[in-house]
């Protein structure tokens, strides 16, 4: 075999072996490895949430157990979850039982993927209800002294009242688009998963549907602050890279 010959064979063998390596990271490792963010808005905050979304549960305690850890330890005033919890309303009894082991109220809406998988709603709004919290599907509620109203269509997001921390539920990001002059303290969305797969320098491959330009992270769009969380679960390929789930503490 001649010189040039053992070094393209190297160079097969290196490119297949960090091919490999990085096909388990994207598999195994980055998926399970929580990414806790905090955001300061105020710079004397009343207010504290723990923003998290697109939970796709589908069995496996771990990763909800640590995220149910980390968000006690922070003691949050309420937890927002901004869709998709299950992909299959199988899992939802499991995934309540999970949520329930939040110290603090969840205010919630529905994803595509809860409304794709039947999962029952009225289940939902009794759970978050006995915790103190809401399920809002295009209603408003009181939770620990701030008012939340909870868009699950374009057109239907509305004022709340002022004088109390005033924050806007919804799972599409395309949602801030149609507020049409409505400003709340606070947007939170889900629905992109950051795009699961990104590029350094690049960023998400493929975003979602009803993505727009946000894919993760603080937006100012017309007079409203929107956080776009890379969500907690996976969708369609069990991988993420450059791309953590996160948990995002949010100071109003």
């Amino acid at each position: 075999m001649s010189t040039r010959q053992t070094l393209r064979k190297w160079r097969l063998v290196i490119a297949l072996g960090l091919a490999g390596l990085l096909a388990a990271y994207a598999f195994w490792v980055e998926p399970e490895w929580l990414q806790v963010k905090e955001l300061r808005l105020s710079d004397k905050p009343t207010l504290t949430l723990a923003h998290i979304s697109d939970l796709h549960y589908k069995g496996g305690k771990g990763r909800m157990l640590r995220m149910v850890d980390i968000i006690n330890r922070r003691h949050p005033d309420v937890v927002c979850l901004t869709g998709d919890l299950v992909e299959d309303a199988a899992f939802l009894d499991e995934l309540l039982g999970l949520l329930g082991k939040l110290d603090a109220p969840i205010v919630g809406v529905p994803g595509n993927h809860d409304h794709w998988s039947h999962a029952d709603f009225g289940q939902l709004k009794a759970a978050f209800g006995e915790k103190g919290g809401a399920w809002l599907l295009d209603e408003a509620a009181t939770v620990k002294g701030a008012a939340f109203f909870g868009a699950t269509e374009k057109d239907r997001a509305k004022p709340l009242p002022s004088g109390k921390p005033r924050v806007l539920l919804c799972h599409y990001p395309t949602v801030v688009d149609h507020l049409e002059g409505i400003c709340y303290d606070l947007v939170l969305a889900g629905h992109t998963h950051g795009g699961q797969l990104r590029l350094p320098w690049y960023g998400a491959l493929v975003l979602p549907y009803d993505s727009g330009e946000y894919d993760e992270g603080l937006f100012p769009v017309g007079g409203n602050r929107m956080h776009v969380s890379k969500g907690l679960g996976t969708w369609f390929i069990e991988a993420r890279f450059c791309c953590r789930p996160e948990i995002t503490f949010i100071s109003l």
